[in-house]
């Protein structure tokens, strides 16, 4: 019987090499010595092959899944630029149209399209309270209050100042606080004086 076991395992050793498995830890019972070959049963020995075999599934696996991750970024990259290149052909086609039957090509609004929510999540955004906002628009913060509240309109002056805002980051909008603060400090002292 144990000699059995033995001759199966060392088949099993064998199957493994051939895969480029390790197979220390499902045969570690039988290389100890002869008392431990004895005490070690089919169960303990199919437990230690699957495992091994679960382990390996696992990397390979893993190793598909990193590779798929790269093809599907690879895949979004040329989606964006081929709906980038798409755009591009459609504007051309439209001016080629407008120059053949005369017409002057539509242009897009350069006036960005601000809501209420669009401003308060802008200002969420950058951090800043209505307050701020009011003292970079140079408007007052009832103002503010009813742009965010949809109670009020925004000019196109006003929205393309919005439009600008959203193009800045964090610091860059807090150094023109910062400046139009300091502005308002200096014409309050000159007025003063």
């Amino acid at each position: 019987m144990v000699e059995r076991r033995f001759d199966l395992l060392c088949k099993v050793k064998t199957e493994f090499k051939l895969f480029g498995v390790g197979y220390a830890r499902s045969i570690a019972l039988l290389t100890r010595n002869e008392k431990a070959r004895r005490k070690c049963t089919m169960h303990e020995i199919q437990r230690a092959i699957e495992d091994e075999i679960t382990r390996k599934t696992k990397v390979e696996c893993q190793q598909q899944l990193t590779e798929l991750r790269h093809l599907v970024k690879e895949i979004q990259r040329t989606v964006l630029g081929l709906q980038k290149e798409n755009r591009s052909l459609r504007a051309e086609l439209e001016g080629l149209r407008a120059e053949s039957s005369g017409v002057k090509p539509r242009r897009h609004s350069p006036i960005p399209r601000v809501s209420g929510e669009g401003i308060t999540r802008l200002r969420k955004r950058q951090g800043l309270s209505e307050t701020d906002l009011a003292c970079l628009f140079g408007v007052t913060l009832v103002t503010v209050s009813r742009w965010e509240h949809d109670q009020q309109g925004l000019r196109p002056a006003m929205r393309m100042k919005v439009g600008k805002l959203r193009k800045l980051n964090k610091r860059a909008v807090r150094q023109l606080l910062a400046e139009k603060r300091r502005n308002a400090a200096e014409s309050k002292k000159s007025i003063k004086a």
